[in-house]
């Protein structure tokens, strides 16, 4: 019997559809060679997307764990239900070692004398919006060969088209015009040349839930030939993850695939995936409650660049700090200079919490951090102000100043975000009535004090009425999800 040792839920397992592979007997399903694939680059399926193009509003599609997952027309939600169960047969069956992929580390072993020593495998979704249904599977299986172990991990990927069923390939995830191999491959290439084509340290996953695995390394046996179009990737919420295992000789990596992230923000103006396969009436029995942005920020290269100095006031050091986070080029040209404008006024702010401070601790300097976003189309500018202090350290941000633009470089409102009718500010002066000092401000002072930025699911909101020496202060933040709201609420999603 099959016992899974670890099975960690994501951070996300609120929204997670997680399938984990449970008990069942070995499967031997005969010699695994790789079945011979087609790799020509087809046309793309579904609807045709043309660039440049606007990016929709995501909806999360309303899909339970099989075997229901609710789609109207049941002959396409059989067909994709056997497709996960077979892919969760073949990676049982991987527990027999004559199943094994062909990797070629193991073409030196005689893999009939291995016996299994320990194994798990998991799967769960990456991607789960606009029809597209994308899975990321995973194992790992422990051998004792004559004494010594080896260690194999094995990667694999589902990506439906619902309103079909029909797996995607790589041609679907790009706009009709779009060179797809050359698009991708120069990625690849970028990646590989900063490696310099040496050993680097690759995992074989990319999740949190894993991170106590060990690293492994991959060399180039020769120069990369680049994707073809039967290309095995997934769809992550903030990019593209390619697989390449024994199907692409050139890389030495031992009995492990390598992943490589492409992230949304590098091929946003040939991305097509928010709009292939969506469709004007749902593909589901029961409607979507959920949605968010497409994510185009690349958060997880992001850093901050050295301070610099602005100016000392009352014998503390105010610091301008930019964070480098990658958007897309286009979005950045939109930006208007204006933005830095206002300077002057943070530092007048900066001022005032100084003068306003009451903790007990010293101030050891104060920081101005500018940090840019795109979402969907939009693009959220967010100054945060921070006091530093001797004991305590970072202070949480004390104030922020946001502003949203649209494509254009447009300014948009808080109010544009709803539709016509909807009661967004009642319900916004209801969870701010229980702000202490609330009775001091008219209703109309705390909305016009409002401020907002976006996120991917979420509105962020924050109202700073700094207390002065004459006036108490009141002090709002927090996030409004799209799902509190109602995606139909939202013009976003419209």
């Amino acid at each position: 019997m099959f016992n899974i040792k670890r099975c960690q839920m994501t951070k996300l397992v609120r929204l997670c559809l997680v399938l984990f592979l449970f008990a069942g007997c070995s499967k031997q399903i005969g010699p695994n060679p790789r079945i011979e694939e087609d790799e020509t680059f087809k046309a793309p399926q579904g609807n045709i997307v043309n660039a440049p193009f606007d990016f929709s509003f995501l909806v999360l599609i309303p899909i339970v764990t099989p075997p229901g997952m609710a789609l109207k027309i049941k002959t396409i939600e059989a067909r994709v239900i056997k497709d996960i169960e077979d892919m969760r047969e073949k990676f049982e069956s991987y527990t027999n070692p004559v199943n094994l992929p062909p990797y070629p580390a193991l073409l030196e072993v005689d893999v009939s004398k291995l016996k299994l020593v320990d194994h798990y495998y998991y799967s769960h979704w990456r991607f789960s919006f606009n029809n597209i249904y994308s899975l990321y599977f995973w194992g790992k299986y422990t051998f004792d060969n004559n004494g010594k172990m080896e260690t194999v991990y094995i990667a694999d990927a589902l990506n439906f088209d619902l309103t079909t069923g029909n797996q995607l390939t790589v041609s679907d995830l790009l706009v009709n015009s779009a060179d797809v191999q050359k698009t991708f491959n120069d990625l690849l290439v970028e990646q590989l040349s900063a490696d310099e084509k040496t050993t680097t340290h690759f995992w074989p996953y990319l999740s949190n839930e894993w991170e106590d695995e060990a690293p492994f390394s991959y060399q180039l046996n020769s120069a990369f030939s680049g994707i073809k179009g039967n290309q095995l990737f997934y769809i992550g919420i903030d990019g593209m993850n390619f697989i390449f295992d024994d199907r692409h000789p050139e890389f030495k990596t031992g009995n492990n695939p390598l992943v490589f992230h492409i992230p949304f923000y590098k091929i946003s103006e040939e991305l097509a995936i928010s709009e292939r396969f969506k469709t004007v009436t749902s593909i589901f029995e029961h409607p979507a409650w959920e949605g968010r942005l497409l994510t185009l920020t690349n958060d997880s290269e992001s850093s901050e660049s050295a301070e610099t100095f602005l100016q000392n006031y009352k014998e503390i050091d105010i610091f301008l700090v930019f964070e480098t986070i990658e958007i897309p080029d286009s979005y950045k040209r939109v930006l208007p200079d204006s933005i830095d404008d206002e300077l002057p006024m943070l530092i007048e702010k900066v001022r005032t919490m100084i003068d306003s401070y009451s903790g007990s601790s010293t101030i050891t300097k104060a920081t101005i951090t500018k940090s840019v976003h795109a979402f969907g189309n939009y693009i959220s500018v967010e100054w945060g102000l921070n006091l530093f202090t001797l004991i305590q350290g970072p202070e949480h941000t004390y104030d922020y100043v946001y502003h949203v633009y649209n494509k254009q470089g447009e300014p948009i409102t808080l109010g544009s975000l709803f539709v016509a009718g909807f009661p967004y500010e009642e319900i916004l002066l209801d969870r701010m009535k229980y702000l202490e000092n609330f009775e001091k401000y008219s209703q109309q002072e705390l909305l016009d004090s409002l401020q907002f930025s976006l996120a991917g699911p979420r509105i962020k909101l924050h109202s700073s009425l700094l207390k002065s020496k004459d006036v108490p202060g009141v002090f709002f933040s927090g996030s409004w999800y799209y799902y509190d709201i109602g995606i139909e609420n939202l013009t976003i999603s419209q």
